[in-house]
């Protein structure tokens, strides 16, 4: 919604129709290649680029990209978040012509602004950026820029401004500390500041409080990765990760267990109790999950009722007695929900390798897979097990 209304369009018109048409006509081809270049290697980016809305305004915009990939890293599609940033390249444009609109325009940015001397030291702030730390201005001239971050900071911020030094602007994100111990996320825009004779005087540092941002990037990143209704990995995550433990363990010969949970009788629980019942139960079987496993596990809701569990440096025997407590604990107590008390229980399939070979994570999951349904058919609520050496 908020998207149709910066850009002054109908949800329909977005949704049918390609974004192209509301980028400057001399802008697309690079617009273009840059989305090109966000894929598996590069899964995260930004660029900045203009657009037209609706009633012909053009706006500065720019964008966080992010790359959402399947488990065999081919590119699915690109989610984007966007931000407004016309003011701030009208600043800048600004600075750089006139000292008289620089001192009006700074005090009434949007963007925070710093001015710092050759040693890092703070020589002029505007209001905005005592506004976002929470500072008086007085207070921070001649304090170091450092002061204001963590040291983990410190080196990125340095490296942009050993940059500026030779004359080259930069820009970064940064995590700065408010005077009330807040956190406040930024991207930092640093430009060399030098005196008639070409010489580096200092840095201009100009602030875009970005914390909402990185929250949506925060979002954006759990999407891709996180079961939205349990909170365990997504199947897509899953596999990902799952590849590369297996890669690790069979490079070292170390044991490697997996199981494949499936909540018994399932659709009778939704057809009885109802879908939000249903969710609960679900989001309950994660919980148990979480608190029987080790945080080392791959924990993840594999489809439907189905949950799937790799544990590394795990031997059959001793997955087999993890999964005989899980089932246990599934089965222990009915789960409290708005539509009644939910009796549950679960079959549990188990299989581990001990003599890699040929084989792969694929057939571990096969054989997983082959022993819940063995336990289903055996009369459910119970564990059965396979080892890949078999």
């Amino acid at each position: 919604e908020a998207y149709c209304r910066y850009f002054g369009r109908p949800y329909d018109e977005m949704l049918a129709n390609s974004f192209i048409p509301m980028i400057p006509e001399e802008d697309q081809a690079n617009v273009l290649a840059r989305l090109a270049m966000c894929n598996a290697d590069q899964p995260m980016m930004t660029h900045e680029h203009r657009v037209i809305r609706a009633d012909g305004a053009v706006r500065w915009m720019q964008w966080t990209n992010q790359a959402i990939l399947d488990e065999h890293h081919t590119l699915i599609e690109l989610q984007s978040v966007g931000r407004d940033i016309t003011e701030q390249r009208h600043a800048e444009k600004v600075l750089q012509d006139s000292e008289e609109h620089y001192r009006r325009i700074v005090q009434t940015a949007q963007e925070g602004i710093w001015l710092i001397d050759a040693d890092n030291c703070i020589t002029f702030t505007n209001a905005r950026i005592a506004e976002m730390l929470g500072d008086a201005s007085a207070v921070m001239l001649g304090k170091s820029l450092f002061e204001f971050m963590d040291e983990e900071w410190h080196a990125i911020v340095a490296a942009n401004l050993e940059r500026c030094r030779a004359g080259i602007a930069g820009q970064s994100d940064c995590r700065l500390n408010r005077k009330d111990g807040g956190d406040l996320w930024v991207l930092c825009s640093t430009n060399p500041v030098m005196d008639g004779e070409g010489r580096y005087t200092g840095t201009l540092v100009m602030v875009a409080d970005i914390t909402t941002h990185k929250k949506m990037e925060e979002s954006l990143r759990r999407l891709s990765t996180q079961d939205t209704l349990t909170g365990l990995f997504n199947r897509r995550h899953f596999f990902k990760l799952a590849h590369q433990e297996f890669e690790r363990s069979q490079r070292y010969d170390r044991p490697l267990a997996l199981l494949m949970l499936d909540i018994d009788h399932f659709k009778q629980i939704n057809d009885t109790h109802g879908h939000l019942a249903g969710d609960e139960v679900l989001r309950t079987v994660a919980g148990i999950m979480r608190d029987t496993l080790r945080r080392v596990d791959l924990l993840a809701r594999y489809g439907g009722e189905e949950f799937v569990m790799l544990l590394p440096e795990t031997t059959l025997l001793t997955a087999m007695n993890i999964a005989d407590r899980l089932c246990a604990a599934l089965a222990a107590e009915p789960i409290p929900t708005e539509q009644g008390a939910v009796r549950l229980t679960a079959s549990i399939g188990v299989a581990a390798v001990t003599d890699y070979g040929d084989q792969t994570l694929t057939q571990l999951l096969g054989w997983a897979d082959q022993a819940m349904y063995q336990a289903k058919q055996a009369g459910r609520n119970q564990v059965q097990s396979r080892a890949a050496a078999d």
